[in-house]
């Protein structure tokens, strides 16, 4: 949560990295899958199979850690919101 003192720079920090977060998030979607050590597979490049692959394993951390929680919070207590 954040603190009442927090300057504008930590603020500004905060949000970019959401941003970069959130622009991982959608690059996962176009990034080939690695080759399987235990078979002879190639590179994965088939974009429903990496989808449905990232959509299983590491996506629903990435959205979770992108979620704006301090200003969701701040609305359901009825606060105002407010972005640096």
């Amino acid at each position: 949560m954040a603190l009442k003192n927090e300057t504008k720079n930590w603020c500004v920090a905060y949000y970019s990295f959401d941003a970069l977060f959130a622009i991982d998030l959608v690059l996962n979607f176009f990034i080939t899958i690695p080759p399987n050590e235990t078979t002879s597979e190639m590179e994965c490049d088939d974009r429903i199979r990496i989808v449905r692959e990232y959509l299983k394993t590491w996506f629903p951390i990435d959205f979770l850690s992108i979620i704006p929680v301090d200003p969701i919070l701040r609305l359901v207590r009825g606060q105002s919101i407010e972005f640096c």
